[in-house]
């Protein structure tokens, strides 16, 4: 750092020391012009500051709204390039043509395994509809069955032990009470009949009636036949072989239940079989939608092989020549269209002084002399983060004769300020310092060295060595020199 101002220091002292040097040389000349009584006239201007526009250029290039590179999606040999450079293009119109042969095979084969896949899933969903239907039938069946064969294997349990156990004695008691009692009955229906018999005899009742009184006693002769039985049995109690026959029939209804518990657990399985083919029918649907997948895949890249125009434009480049072989993503034409527009990066510090919608001044290096009127298409939202700077798209007017890959720049007007502002033709330049001649009240010409800004026109910026309301020599004249007397024309 040191070393640095040491530099600029010395640099400074030099040129100091070559103004002085240049200021004495021409002191000398002057005195001498002085001396023979000769005075130089010289146009003048008096520096006063001046309200000027300020304005900064963004430059860039020219581009086209929409510009694409058309590539191919999938890999293939160039069969037939349709297009030329120059050539417009219509929307859907095709451009480029891929080798085929082996995209139509395969979605030829794609459709004969859809085509396979959906009858076996047809076939397997037919078998699992009838399936299903059948296992539930069955196994209703075998769980009415198994119900059945219990209920039956508690009515021979019941009857086993009622064997057993043998008649209770409130069972013979109930079997003489019956006795009796049908016994009454009987002697009650003779007595009835006695006197039917007499008086049907005699013709006072029908044969009606007195076949009733007849039925009435047959009846109740049987009651009593079965009383006089079911006493006999109660007291002789169960015979051997009928206690032999109730356990045969409660062995049966053990086998029988077992028979019913089996039928229902392979019913059970028929079931989770059924559960099987189901799932066999998803599967075979699962195939399906995937071969529907393949078909669709293979019949958009059958698609893919030919490259259509996305819009109506010109052809501007043509990258690609048949029997190339493409490959996807390789730009194979560019294609423009739209109203060119500018392209330009403006600073942080001047961006608010542009606006969408807003018209701008614009012109190319290619069409010198011309500035054309463009309108501000769109303003990036988000600056660079390491220039800091933003982009800004300039839509040029149609027929401007802009092509895209020009040169230009957009001036971008930053308001007005007072500047000090001097002809170009009063600057002079020597040893790589710029000065002006000052005026004085005596009109004599003194060299001044002077800091210059930007050019404006045939104008100069003087940022610092003047001072408003000081006379300068408007231009070089013959003998000019520090200290020679003037006689000074304008700049009143």
């Amino acid at each position: 750092m040191q070393t640095k101002r040491a530099a600029a220091l010395f640099a400074a002292l030099a040129a100091l020391a070559a103004a002085a040097l240049l200021h004495n040389t021409h002191s000398t000349r002057a005195q001498a012009q002085t001396e023979a009584g000769r005075a130089i006239v010289l146009p003048c201007i008096t520096v006063e500051p001046a309200d000027t526009k300020r304005s900064f250029l963004a430059s860039g290039n020219v581009t086209a709204s929409q510009d694409v590179l058309l590539s191919a999606q999938i890999m293939g040999r160039v069969d037939k390039v349709l297009v030329h450079m120059g050539d417009t293009v219509q929307p859907g119109q095709t451009l480029v043509l891929l080798n085929s042969s082996s995209l139509s095979a395969a979605a030829s084969q794609a459709s004969a395994a859809l085509a396979s896949s959906a009858a076996g899933y047809t076939s397997a969903q037919m078998a699992a509809n009838i399936t299903a239907a059948e296992v539930k039938v069955k196994l209703a069946e075998a769980q009415a069955q198994l119900a059945q064969s219990r209920a039956a294997l508690q009515q021979a349990q019941a009857r086993y032990s009622l064997a057993l156990a043998g008649p209770r004695p409130q069972q013979r008691a109930q079997a003489v009470q019956n006795t009796k009692q049908a016994e009454a009955d009987l002697n009650l229906a003779s007595r009835n009949l006695k006197r039917m018999a007499v008086l049907f005899a005699q013709g006072a009742i029908a044969a009606q009636q007195y076949d009733q009184y007849r039925a009435q006693y047959a009846d109740a002769q049987a009651r009593l036949n079965s009383a006089q039985q079911a006493q006999s049995m109660a007291d002789q109690g169960t015979r051997p072989e009928e206690i032999e026959a109730a356990h045969a029939a409660l062995l049966q209804a053990h086998a029988a239940v077992k028979q019913a518990e089996a039928g229902l657990q392979q019913a059970r399985i028929n079931l989770q079989q059924a559960a099987v083919s189901r799932q066999q029918a998803q599967s075979a649907l699962a195939g399906v939608q995937q071969q529907k997948a393949a078909l669709l895949s293979a019949q958009i890249n059958s698609q893919y092989a030919r490259i259509t125009a996305p819009f109506s434009g010109v052809v501007v480049k043509r990258l690609a020549d048949p029997g190339l072989v493409a490959q996807p993503g390789a730009p194979l034409l560019e294609l423009q269209s739209g109203p060119m527009r500018l392209d330009v990066s403006v600073p942080e510090q001047y961006i608010g002084q542009i606006h969408a919608g807003a018209s701008i001044p614009v012109n190319l290096d290619a069409l010198p002399g011309k500035t054309l009127q463009a309108r501000i298409q769109e303003i990036a939202p988000q600056g660079g983060e390491y220039s800091h700077s933003f982009l800004v798209k300039a839509l040029l007017p149609a027929g401007s004769g802009a092509q895209a890959g020009m040169y230009g720049s957009l001036t971008v007007a930053l308001g007005s300020e007072k500047r000090m502002l001097i002809p170009w033709s009063a600057v002079h330049s020597e040893q790589g310092m710029e000065y002006v001649y000052v005026i004085t009240q005596h009109n004599h010409a003194r060299m001044r060295l002077i800091t210059l800004g930007s050019r404006i026109g045939s104008s100069v910026e003087v940022p610092s060595g003047l001072q408003p309301g000081e006379k300068i020599a408007a231009a070089a004249a013959a003998g000019l020199k520090d200290g020679v007397t003037v006689e000074p024309q304008g700049g009143n």
